[in-house]
């Protein structure tokens, strides 16, 4: 019989409805069908860990129930019940690495509930009416929706916004050699500057993460920070320089488009899209001023930098104040407020400001 896919990618971000194969077999009527749920692709990567099957033979599931709790590299995720049946086999177990799209749990339907049908409510058309258009969404954009609705449910946040003054700092980065072996970009120089504030002592706790009591900040001798990078289908992945304060800018700007390159050829692994206390988001690469990014949970702050405007300023010539066109970024910090005050955070973001706009580029790439 063809096979009807329910893609996985169609559920809610709290769950993953695992992929669909019909296995019933032809020519036997007498055999009530079956349907088998897949595993659902989460990630790039081409295989998933089982963290603890919650069925077991013989039991009854309705739609959406919840058949396994499983890892991939966005995160943890569980699977649900495209049918209500009963459970017939088990596939995996507890701990396994299963290969994405192969069965996990296999269900005996009753008669007259047609893969066909389900597909077709899973896809999102009304009963007696025409086919409703269905946009599937990406393993990816389950798994920050996810994400997102885990912070906001968890983490309480807050948000402090300044505006550095990078004039200087622009007219350094456009006045480099073209002989120079290195593409420079913002994204770079912005990470440098949070980097370089969370070396300091006085903002180290923004090199640690919180424990499971939310009561204790654990913080790291050396600053691990992320970055949003565009992956294949548009969508957004975090990798992470681990122990980027042990770098260079040149090594730093290295290591990311490193990065950069394995988020754009889906090649990128697991464990570099881990270990981050803070992640940036450059919006100002899609021309948008501003933006209300979350915390990552396991993160305490993420940074926005939006689009680089000219905005008049009062600036200091020969003694007097004069206004002057100057280029300003917009930053925007997002932080928990359990670790953190208002305090702390604009203290935090002042001083990457304070960086941003007093960079010595050349000293940097010597």
């Amino acid at each position: 019989m063809a096979e009807l896919r329910a893609d996985p990618r169609a559920a809610p971000s709290r769950g993953a409805r695992g992929r669909v194969r019909d296995s019933s077999r032809a020519g036997q009527t007498s055999q009530p069908p079956r349907v088998a749920i897949e595993v659902p692709k989460q990630s790039p990567t081409s295989s998933a860990t089982v963290v603890r099957i919650l069925v077991k033979p013989g039991d009854q599931v309705q739609v959406g129930g919840k058949l396994a709790e499983m890892e991939a590299n966005k995160g943890s995720f569980e699977v649900e019940s495209t049918h209500a049946g009963k459970v017939v086999e088990i596939h995996a177990r507890d701990g396994e690495h299963v290969r994405v799209n192969t069965p996990l749990i296999v269900l005996e339907v009753p008669e007259g509930s047609a893969v066909e049908s389900s597909a077709k409510h899973m896809a999102g058309e009304p009963a007696g009416g025409p086919a409703a258009r269905a946009l599937r969404l990406t393993p990816a954009q389950i798994q920050v929706g996810a994400l997102a609705f885990k912070s906001q449910r968890e983490i309480p946040t807050v948000s402090v916004e300044t505006e550095a003054d990078i004039t200087p700092l622009a007219e350094q980065r456009k006045a480099l050699p073209a002989s120079l072996k290195l593409r420079v970009t913002f994204t770079h120089l912005i990470l440098w500057a949070m980097v370089d504030s969370m070396k300091k002592d006085r903002h180290e706790g923004f090199r640690g993460r919180l424990d499971a009591t939310g009561e204790v900040l654990l913080v790291a001798p050396h600053a691990s920070v992320g970055f949003a990078a565009v992956g294949p289908g548009d969508d957004l992945y975090s990798p992470v320089v681990k122990e980027a304060s042990r770098l260079t800018f040149v090594e730093l700007v290295r290591r990311t488009q490193e990065l950069t390159e394995s988020v754009r050829t889906g090649s990128i692994n697991a464990s570099d899209l881990q270990g981050a206390t803070v992640t940036l988001t450059n919006i100002g690469a899609f021309e948008a001023t501003g933006g209300t990014p979350f915390v990552i949970p396991g993160q305490v702050a993420m940074l926005c930098a939006g689009s680089i405007l000219e905005r008049p300023r009062i600036v200091a010539v020969n003694g007097s104040s004069e206004s002057k066109a100057r280029k300003v970024l917009p930053l925007k910090l997002v932080f928990d407020h359990r670790p953190f005050n208002g305090s702390h955070a604009a203290g935090f973001l002042r001083t990457i400001k304070h960086t941003l706009e007093t960079m010595d580029l050349k000293t940097l790439l010597d």
